[in-house]
């Protein structure tokens, strides 16, 4: 069954398809060479497209690595509106995200180290939109916020760029490291939540104090 949209019309169908097919040989070829090596031509004969065309889509390599750097920013904003309910604690959606993150690197772990890699390499936090997945988990902060379940005096965009950090950081030391399994990501990215979160909350109200034992 095809998966096209059918409110496209077939330009916009063929272009899409394109760009997609152009998308896939660019990490193929960053994953297999680095950035630095890989190339437009490669990239272009792979997607069985001329030179022209593929900088008619991508007038520069960086815009390819923005590009599937997007493609994760909309798999992290899928997988947290899924995760969203009335009753669903913040860091209870947040250990799922980032487990159910890790299942999808587990699909293709030295293709996903490689492209952190490449993303490192060609100066990632210096990069347009480096920090935009930061927005999408201040939303989920201040939605948490409204619930109570972080302080009110707390600064979504603040906690939610500080969150993006230590994901970035966990994820480029798994990416630069000899383990080549999510274990080892997996626990550390369930340590932010856990860090970060329990900073967030608010404080605990305690009763009055048990009376002291007879000597």
């Amino acid at each position: 069954m095809s998966t096209e949209n059918p409110a496209l019309g077939r330009r916009e169908r063929k272009q899409r398809a394109t760009r997609d097919r152009l998308l896939t040989a660019a990490q193929a070829h960053f994953a297999e060479r680095g950035y630095d090596r890989a190339t437009m031509d490669d990239i272009a004969a792979d997607a069985d497209v001329s030179r022209a065309t593929a900088f008619n889509y991508f007038p520069r390599k960086e815009e390819l690595l923005l590009a599937l750097a997007e493609r994760r920013r909309e798999v992290i904003a899928d997988l947290l509106a899924r995760e969203r309910s009335e009753s669903a604690d913040v860091a209870d959606r947040l250990h799922r995200v980032f487990a159910n993150l890790c299942d999808i690197f587990d699909t293709d772990v030295a293709g996903t180290r490689s492209l952190t890699r490449a993303w490192v390499q060609a100066g990632g936090p210096l990069l347009p939109d480096a920090f935009a997945t930061a927005a999408i988990f201040a939303d989920t902060l201040d939605d948490a916020r409204a619930r109570g379940q972080v302080r009110p005096d707390i600064d979504p965009g603040s906690a939610g760029r500080i969150l993006l950090d230590a994901y970035l950081g966990a994820l480029v030391h798994w990416a630069a490291g000899q383990d080549t399994s999510t274990a080892t990501l997996r626990n550390h990215l369930s340590t932010v939540v856990d860090t970060i979160i329990n900073g967030l909350r608010p404080p605990r109200t305690t009763g009055a104090r048990a009376a002291h034992a007879p000597d």
